[in-house]
């Protein structure tokens, strides 16, 4: 994929010179990149988000890592992962371990480095020095929605379900999600009644999740 190259836009252009409130002009700047787009207007978006991101703006961060680790479906825009490294490293440096484990992922396969032989999952894994916890999720996460590797559903709650033995409870959510979504309907069953049998001290977003996997059952 060539490398994308900014348009003219200065970012102080867009944001006004004047604003002395620079945290809402950086914000107003990536919500002008939402709606471009929301438009369809990819590359102007893109040009928006980079400009957020470059002035530290960590939702616009994260949105072009995982842009450019994916690409966005039918569009012309493809995956540039040296692009998603560079990104996914900021993110990093502010303590997010979901983007500590794609800069693993991305360097074991191969990005950034000088490295030829290319690694499994499993053995990303095996060197990450993310909690494991949190990268069996993500793991599940990208094999079952296809993220950055070929969509393998099964893997992915293969991997949810390792970290749901564990005694993690979000990932015992998330294996109930994934039967639900593929038509397992006793297994979700049986996944709720072991959560609730567990008598687990949920957040709100945890309760959230497993009422609208309930609300789909019964």
């Amino acid at each position: 994929m060539q490398e994308h190259e900014f348009s003219n836009i200065n970012s102080w252009d867009v944001i006004g010179e004047n604003n002395n409130e620079e945290e809402d002009a950086f914000s107003s700047l990536y919500k002008k990149a939402e709606n471009q787009m929301y438009k369809g207007n990819y590359r102007e978006a893109i040009d928006l988000y980079e400009m957020a991101a470059n002035l530290g703006v960590i939702e616009a961060q994260s949105y072009l890592a995982n842009l450019y680790l994916c690409g966005l479906n039918g569009t012309d825009i493809e995956p540039n992962h040296p692009k998603a490294l560079k990104w996914f490293q900021k993110l990093a440096e502010h303590g997010d371990e979901i983007a500590q484990f794609q800069c693993d992922y991305l360097h074991y396969f191969g990005v950034g480095t000088t490295k030829e032989d290319r690694e499994t999952l499993e053995t990303v894994l095996q060197g990450s020095e993310v909690d494991e916890r949190n990268a069996l999720k993500l793991v599940g996460q990208m094999y079952y929605f296809g993220e950055g590797v070929m969509q393998d559903v099964w893997k992915g709650i293969e991997f949810f379900k390792k970290v749901a033995d564990l005694g993690d409870v979000e990932g015992q959510i998330a294996v109930c999600a994934c039967y639900l979504e593929i038509g397992k309907i006793d297994e979700t069953i049986s996944c709720l009644n072991m959560i609730e049998n567990a008598n687990y001290d949920l957040v709100e977003a945890q309760k959230n999740w497993l009422a609208q996997i309930k609300s789909n059952i019964y």
